[in-house]
């Protein structure tokens, strides 16, 4: 027995070995220095007839065809399932034109309120209760003479939309939900998402639950609240939020003042900075609910941008945020910084290499609420705990970064996070940057000393009573870093959708378990990187991975990309799943350990099977296992296959003068040879 594992780890080491050979030779290529800036335009994309073809071949080739990859996996039922779920595991293309219609609109230079307009058309939870039928009391404000008259009007409507969208909030979300029902969520979600800091919250009494449930006036408060109405209201002042910053950045002379001053508004308090270095300091005995600063590298400590209350805080129900410029520094232990917990908070900061340090539900975090943090420009620093950067969970978390060389930092529910009823979306438009979430909260038993991390495109469902969300991680440009632990980059777990989309650079994919494309227990994830030269590696289940009825995509447009895995990855499903890894060009290695459990694999298990498929349209590439090769044709039994396309199935068109190749068209041969049957129609 010793002798066979001394043989099996040799084998191991061969392989190693012969992969960090072809890395230095050149086989496998790394990354070769940043891509053009701006990015090369994208058509808006989606699969090609090409390479429908070949999936179609695959799967005749083993006596299906499309419509078998839409069996049932929808065995559980609950009010909270979005239509984009239903919709992705009935038919796991759909899925795929999802994301990448998402992409296109995302890829164009878009107003936040748009965004939040488009994420508000995923819920279908319109509230029936109409709008005040008359707007709050103005009256209008004592500026001070130091601060200009150019400027005086903008604050003005910025203090009407506050106090409007705050009438709306109480009206047709707050009405809804019933003064009963919000102070026992405010209890609940201290005792679910802060049980080590009770007393920080004056340690309200949480409810005994079930391991696999919740307490059932928790989801009767779920299922009432209208995350469609609260999106819209959200869109409707940030709106007024970006357009306001626009114009007051055109008149940063106005501000003549040289200490902070605060003006009393319809809304609440309104602060105004100056142009030098201000220190804020939160005071709760005069919380802002509109601070605009103008300039100066501040300092912001406290929960600053951060609205509603949660058991035992004090905190505006909508609060803005506007810094003009500077290097700005913001600290705060506990929410803040976009954060909008039973509320609506909208933080914008246009300019500068700014600091961001922040608690739990921050960084662009919406629970039951919304919450906005955008940063227009700068090399910047985020780190947060837990539900953070773009998080939603009933209601929209949206981070969205302009550009610069960032770093992400979160440790769990963090960076593109969708919990049930929830949208939480990441979208940085530019810059090289580097995503870390895990390293802090413990994994279970199964996975020994892995942490979890849930992030960086993930969804999450509270299996059995309540479908998960949608969370999303879009980076337009840039050569990227992401690294996570387990549940991560395109994943997700009951019934939601989770996407990560990279569009352009020579990005580095690292995780550990459940990650780069993977649906897990009746959920659907996929991974879709549009370009460059990408390295992706994990240790088990990934890289197109589906378990338990559910759906995982990996796509990969271009580059010469290096994948690897130790088991159960490339295209591999499990337990009556579809899981599918598309490679679209480049040279292309993939190294995986476990024999037969990668490079496309499935099973019969339950009474029927799987699909695990895995295709190469393009390239010279290399595989690990014997079963696939370059150029080839593989599989076992009725439940997987994989195809490296040959060259010989492409015609390709060149230049006379140049020889360079203008088209390419893939023609299949009538009788592939493969067992004598004939796939085409």
């Amino acid at each position: 027995m010793n002798k066979l594992v001394d043989i099996v780890k040799t084998c191991l080491g061969v392989i190693c070995a012969a992969m960090v050979t072809l890395i230095a030779a050149g086989t496998l290529f790394a990354a070769d220095g940043p891509p053009p800036y701006p990015p090369p335009d994208l058509e808006p994309g989606g699969l090609t007839e090409a390479e429908l073809q070949v999936i179609d071949l695959a799967l005749c080739s083993i006596l299906l065809d499309r419509s078998d990859m839409s069996f049932k996996k929808d065995y559980v039922d609950d009010p909270f399932r979005l239509e984009a779920v239903q919709k992705s595991l009935d038919d796991p293309l759909f899925l795929v034109s999802w994301t990448y219609d998402w992409d296109a609109f995302l890829l164009d230079t878009q107003p936040l309120d748009a965004i939040i307009r488009r994420a508000a058309d995923e819920f279908d939870d319109m509230s029936d209760t109409a709008d005040p039928s008359r707007p709050p009391s103005f009256h209008s404000l004592e500026f001070p003479p130091e601060i200009g008259i150019e400027v005086r009007p903008i604050i003005e409507r910025l203090d009407r939309a506050v106090a409007i969208a705050g009438q709306r909030l109480e009206t047709r979300v707050f009405g809804v939900l019933g003064d009963e029902s919000l102070e026992f969520i405010r209890s609940w979600l201290v005792c679910r998402f802060f049980s080590d800091q009770l007393d920080d919250y004056g340690n309200p009494e949480c409810p005994v639950e079930e391991t696999y449930g919740a307490d059932p006036r928790f989801l009767e408060a779920l299922e009432k609240i209208p995350v469609h109405d609260l999106l819209l209201i959200a869109a409707d002042l940030t709106k007024v939020v970006e357009e306001s910053a626009e114009l007051l950045k055109q008149h940063t002379d106005a501000f003549q003042n040289t200490e902070p001053v605060y003006i009393q508004g319809t809304s609440g308090w309104i602060a105004i900075g100056t142009t030098d270095a201000d220190v804020w300091v939160w005071n709760p005995d005069k919380p802002p609910v509109i601070l605009v600063e103008p300039g100066g590298d501040d300092f912001y400590r406290g929960p600053f941008g951060a609205a509603g209350s949660l058991h035992g805080e004090q905190l505006p129900d909508v609060t803005v945020l506007i810094d003009l410029e500077g290097d700005d520094v913001y600290v705060s232990r506990e929410r803040g910084q976009g954060s909008g917990c039973l509320g609506i908070a909208v933080v914008v900061d246009m300019d500068g290499n700014d600091i961001w340090r922040a608690g739990r539900m921050s960084q662009g975090s919406g629970v039951f609420g919304v919450g906005i943090l955008r940063d227009d420009a700068g090399n910047d620093v985020y780190h947060a705990d837990l539900h953070v950067q773009g998080a939603g969970f009933a209601g929209l978390g949206l981070l969205w970064n302009g550009g610069g060389d960032d770093t992400y930092r979160g440790a769990m529910y963090a960076q593109g996070f969708g919990y049930p009823k929830g949208f939480g979306l990441l979208a940085d438009r530019d810059g090289n940057d580097s995503y870390f979430a895990g390293g802090t909260y413990h994994s279970w038993p199964t996975w020994g000393s892995y942490m979890l991390s849930c992030s960086q495109g993930f969804a999450f469902g509270m299996r059995p009573v309540a479908s998960g969300g949608i969370g999303f991680l879009h980076d337009r440009n840039g050569n990227d870093v992401y690294n996570a632990d387990v549940f991560s980059q395109g994943s997700s777990y009951w019934y939601g959708i989770g996407a990560l989309v990279d569009d352009a650079g020579n990005d580095q994919f690292s995780a550990q378990v459940y990650s780069q494309g993977a649906g897990i227990h009746l959920s659907a994830g996929i991974l879709i990187s549009r370009g460059g030269n990408d390295n992706f590696s994990c240790d088990h289940q990934a890289q197109g991975f589906a378990h338990d009825y559910s759906v995982g995509w990996l796509i990969n447009e271009g580059g010469n990309n290096n994948y690897s895995v130790k088991t159960n990855g490339q295209g591999c499903a499990v337990t009556n799943s579809v899981a599918v890894l598309l490679d679209r060009e480049g040279n292309d290695a993939y190294l995986t350990w476990e024999n037969n459990k990668g490079h496309g694999y499935g099973e019969k298990i339950r009474g029927f099977g799987n699909i695990g498929l895995q295709i190469d349209m393009q390239g010279n590439d290399v595989y690990s296992l014997d079963i696939a090769e370059n150029g080839g044709w593989w599989t076992l039994h009725s439940w997987y296959a994989g195809i490296d396309v040959p060259e010989s199935w492409w015609h390709i068109e060149t230049d006379e003068e140049t020889g360079e190749e203008i088209s390419r068209k893939l023609v299949i041969p009538d009788d592939t040879g493969w067992r004598s049957v004939s796939c085409m129609p």
